[in-house]
C-alpha cells in the first residue's frame, strides 16, 4: 500500500510539472480525507465499516436495506453528476465532449448508460466513440515471456490519431473512425462518422484524462466524470485499524466479468493485474483531480455478493497450486494471498440471492459483473 501510494504521489508530481493539474488539483496518494471521510462515515453509520459488521448484516438477513441506501446514494451522485453539466450550459459552456474514466471494474459501463438517461430526458443528444477501435494491432504490442500483452496503458491506443479525430468531429468534420477486430487482433475496416452540431461526443475509457488525448481542445467544452469503487471496510472487527484494499474489490470484479464474459481464465487476469495497477496509478488515479464530478461505484455489498462465484468447491478463484510454475510473479502472488484471506473472511449470498432481483435491483453496478443486469452493457455482449 505504501509503495502504491508514493507511486500515486510520484506521477501526481510528474503530472504538475508538466502543467496537466495544478497543485490544487493534485490529489497525493489519490485518496483525499475529504473524499474518504464522508465514505467511511457513511459505512459507519449504517454498521458495514468492517469486515464483521457486513457480516452480521448479512446473516440476520438485513442486506435489503444496506443495498437500497447505498444504491440511493449512488444515484443521488449521479443525479449531481447530470446537474453539473447542465449548470455548465446554463452559465455558458458550450459542453461538447462527456469523459467517463476511472480504474478497471469501476462500475464505468453502468454509470455512463445512467448518466446519459438523465441527460437525454433534458434534451442533450450524445454521439458515443467507441476507444477500443483505436487500438494499435496485436503486431505493435510485444508479449512477455507467458504471451500476455499490456493493454492497460494509454499508449496502448493509437492517442494522435485519436486526437486528430476528435478535433475535427468537433469541429464538424466527417472522419473514418477505424474499426477494431479483437478476433483478428488488427483493424479491418472504417466508419465515417460525423458530429451533428447539437451532439454531445461521449467517452468512456480508463485513461480519459490522460493529456494527450484531449491536447487542443478547450477545457471549457470538457465535462470529466471519474468513477472509482471506494468502499471503505476494515479488515475483521476493525482494531488492527487495517483497511481492505479497494483494488482487491475491483480485481474480484474483473476475474468475474472476464471469465462470463470473455473467455479469459481467472489466473490470467490475476497474472496480468500488475499491468492493471500500474496503469491506474501513472494516469488514472494521479489525474483523477482534474475530475468535474466524483463517484464512487463501491457499494458495502459488492463482497458478499461477489464471493459465491469465487468461493468454495467449483468456484473461479484459482487454487494455490496453480500458481506454483509462477513463483518469480511476486505481485501476483502477495494479491493472490491478501483476496484469498479476504474471501475466507466475508459471508457471501447464497446464489439465490444474488439471483433475487429484489435484493440487488437489475440496473445497480453490481450487475454488471455478477450478470442478469437490465442496463446495456455492450462490452458483455
Amino acid at each position: 500500500m505504501t509503495a502504491d501510494a508514493y507511486a500515486c504521489f510520484r506521477w501526481g508530481h510528474h503530472w504538475v510539472r508538466e502543467g496537466a493539474i495544478t497543485e490544487e488539483q493534485f490529489v497525493r496518494n489519490g485518496y483525499p480525507p475529504s473524499q474518504m471521510e464522508p465514505l467511511l462515515q457513511w459505512n459507519r453509520e449504517h454498521g458495514c465499516d468492517t469486515v464483521d459488521g457486513l457480516n452480521e448484516i448479512v446473516r440476520r438477513k438485513k442486506l435489503k436495506s444496506l443495498v437500497d441506501g447505498a444504491i440511493a446514494t449512488y444515484e443521488a451522485s449521479l443525479d449531481e453528476a447530470a446537474a453539473k453539466v447542465l449548470c455548465r450550459i446554463d452559465r455558458g459552456d458550450e459542453i461538447a465532449l462527456v469523459w467517463v474514466s476511472g480504474p478497471s471494474s469501476s462500475g464505468k459501463t453502468t454509470t455512463t448508460v445512467k448518466l446519459t438517461e438523465r441527460l437525454k430526458k433534458r434534451g442533450l443528444r450524445f454521439l458515443m466513440l467507441s476507444l477500443d477501435d483505436y487500438f494499435w494491432p496485436l503486431i505493435e504490442h510485444p508479449t512477455d515471456w507467458i504471451n500476455d500483452r499490456n493493454y492497460e496503458t494509454p499508449e496502448a491506443i493509437d492517442i494522435q490519431l485519436l486526437n486528430a479525430h476528435l478535433l475535427a468531429l468537433l469541429a464538424g468534420e466527417p472522419v473514418d473512425k477505424p474499426i477494431y477486430s479483437f478476433r483478428e487482433g488488427r483493424r479491418i475496416g472504417t466508419k465515417r462518422v460525423r458530429r451533428e452540431k447539437d451532439q454531445v461526443l461521449l467517452l468512456d475509457c480508463l485513461h480519459g484524462f490522460y493529456p494527450p488525448m484531449t491536447e487542443g481542445i478547450e477545457p471549457s467544452r470538457i465535462f470529466r466524470l471519474y468513477v472509482e469503487a471506494m468502499n471503505p471496510l476494515y479488515e475483521g472487527d476493525g482494531t488492527s485499524g487495517r483497511l481492505t484494499r479497494f483494488e482487491d474489490v475491483r480485481l474480484l470484479r474483473r476475474t468475474l466479468r472476464d471469465a462470463k464474459h470473455r473467455n479469459h481464465p481467472p489466473l490470467s487476469t490475476l497474472l496480468h493485474w500488475h499491468y492493471v495497477r500500474s496503469g491506474e496509478l501513472f494516469s488514472i488515479i494521479p489525474l483523477k483531480g482534474l475530475a468535474d464530478h466524483v463517484l464512487n461505484g463501491g457499494m458495502p455489498f459488492d463482497l458478499p455478493a461477489l464471493k459465491p462465484f469465487l468461493a468454495g468447491e467449483e468456484a473461479l478463484w484459482p487454487q494455490p497450486s496453480d500458481l506454483d510454475q509462477y513463483a518469480s510473479f511476486i505481485d501476483a502472488r502477495i494479491r493472490y494471498e491478501r483476496i484469498s484471506r479476504l474471501l475466507d473472511a466475508v459471508e457471501g449470498l447464497t446464489p439465490a440471492q444474488v439471483d433475487d432481483l429484489s435484493l440487488i435491483p437489475g440496473d445497480a453496478v453490481a450487475r454488471e459483473f455478477i450478470g442478469k443486469s437490465t442496463v446495456r452493457i455492450p462490452h458483455n455482449e
